[in-house]
C-alpha cells in the first residue's frame, strides 16, 4: 500500500466542535464567504455538460442474500441502494429533477436515476448524511416514508427538516459522530466524521451536523463517506472500526480547487482516502448527475484513472459505476 496519507496535519475527530449554536470541523475549515462565492460564480469558467442522458437499470436486485453477501446499486449522485441479508438501505435518496428548494430553478439533472422510486424493493433504512439539497430531498423522503415507512438515520439537528416537511414517522433517529444505532442482531450503523458543512437557508448555516455512515453486520463492513473534504479523519475511522469491505467515496464537484478543496474531495483525494481506509474495494459516487461545480461531466472519471495509476491502485479495486449499475460482493 502507498504510505502517503491524505494530510500531514493531524486533527482530533472524536467529536465535532460546537460554538455559538453552530457546528465546526475540528480541522478549522469552513465554507467560503459571499465575496469568494461571487468571484467563483462570476469569474470562473464552467465546463459545458451534455444534455440529459437516460439511464437504464442493469441491476439484478436480490431477494435473498447469504450472510456474507451484499449488493450495492448506484442510483445517482450519492444515492445508493445497499442490499444486505438484514434489509435494504438507501443513502441520501434524491429522485427529484432539481437539487433546489424549488423545482422550477436550480441544478437540473443530466442523468436519470438508475432506479425509479417505484422500482425500489422494500426499503427498511434510509441514511441521510447532511442537509444540502443534493443529499436531503424532501419529496423523495416523503415518498419513501409513505410507501416504505423506513427507519430514518440522520446527524444531530436534522430531523426537524423532515418533520417540518410533513414526515411524521416514529422511526427517526439522530446521531452524533461515533454514535451507533442497532438495526438488528449484530447489525448497526455508526455516524462517522466528515469535513463538510450544512445549509438549507440563510438562517441555519451549520446549525445541523453532517457526517458519513459505517454499516456493519458482523460479516460485511460498508463505509459511506457522504460529502467531505480531505483530512486525517479516514485514519481515525479505520482505527476503531476496522477496514471496510467497500467504501463509497465522492470524486466530483471539486472545481475550482481554491473554492471547493475544504468541502469536496477530488479524485486524487478519493484514492488517498481509499488507501488510508485500507478498503478492500471502493466505488466512486457524487459525480455526473448534476452540474454543481466547474469541471466537465466526465472529468472526475478521467482524473480518477490518472490517480489510480499514480498510486498503483487497480481499477478493479476502485470501481466507477453508471447509474443503475451494481457492485456485488
Amino acid at each position: 500500500m502507498n504510505d502517503e496519507k491524505i494530510s500531514e496535519a493531524k486533527f482530533d475527530w472524536s467529536k465535532p466542535m460546537f460554538k455559538n449554536n453552530r457546528y465546526e470541523n475540528p480541522s478549522g475549515t469552513f465554507p467560503k464567504g459571499f465575496k469568494d462565492l461571487f468571484k467563483w460564480v462570476v469569474l470562473e469558467k464552467r465546463a459545458k455538460w451534455q444534455k440529459k442522458i437516460s439511464s437504464k437499470s442493469t441491476a439484478q436486485l436480490k431477494t435473498k442474500l447469504e450472510a456474507d453477501q451484499f449488493n450495492c446499486v448506484m442510483v445517482n449522485h450519492a444515492s445508493l441502494l445497499i442490499q444486505l441479508p438484514e434489509g435494504n438501505l438507501l443513502t441520501d435518496p434524491v429522485f427529484s429533477q432539481r437539487t433546489s428548494p424549488f423545482q422550477w430553478i436550480g441544478p437540473s439533472r443530466h442523468q436519470a436515476p438508475g432506479l425509479k422510486l417505484q422500482e425500489l424493493p422494500p426499503i427498511h433504512f434510509v441514511l441521510v448524511s447532511h442537509n444540502h439539497y443534493d443529499h436531503m430531498d424532501m419529496d423523495s423522503l416523503r415518498s419513501l416514508w409513505k410507501e416504505h415507512d423506513p427507519v430514518f438515520l440522520l446527524p444531530l439537528h436534522n430531523s426537524r427538516f423532515l418533520r417540518d416537511s410533513g414526515i411524521h414517522s416514529q422511526k427517526i433517529q439522530e446521531l452524533n459522530w461515533w454514535e451507533s444505532c442497532r438495526l438488528g442482531d449484530n447489525f448497526r450503523a455508526v455516524l462517522t466524521p466528515a469535513q463538510h458543512w450544512s445549509f438549507r437557508s440563510h438562517k441555519d448555516r451549520n446549525h445541523s451536523l453532517w457526517g458519513g455512515f459505517w454499516i456493519d453486520n458482523g460479516k460485511s463492513k460498508i463505509f459511506f463517506a457522504g460529502d467531505t473534504g480531505c483530512s486525517n479523519h479516514f485514519d481515525q475511522i479505520r482505527e476503531p472500526l476496522g477496514t471496510p469491505n467497500l467504501s463509497l467515496l465522492p470524486i466530483g464537484a471539486y472545481e475550482p480547487r481554491w473554492f471547493m478543496k475544504e468541502q469536496h474531495m477530488n479524485p486524487e483525494d478519493a484514492v488517498k482516502a481509499h488507501l488510508d481506509l485500507e478498503s478492500q474495494y471502493s466505488v466512486a459516487i457524487h459525480w455526473g448527475t448534476w452540474q454543481l461545480t466547474n469541471e466537465g461531466m466526465e472529468d472526475p472519471v478521467k482524473a480518477l484513472g490518472i490517480a489510480l495509476n499514480q498510486y498503483q491502485v487497480s481499477p478493479e479495486k476502485f470501481r466507477v459505476l453508471g447509474n443503475g449499475e451494481i457492485f456485488f460482493l
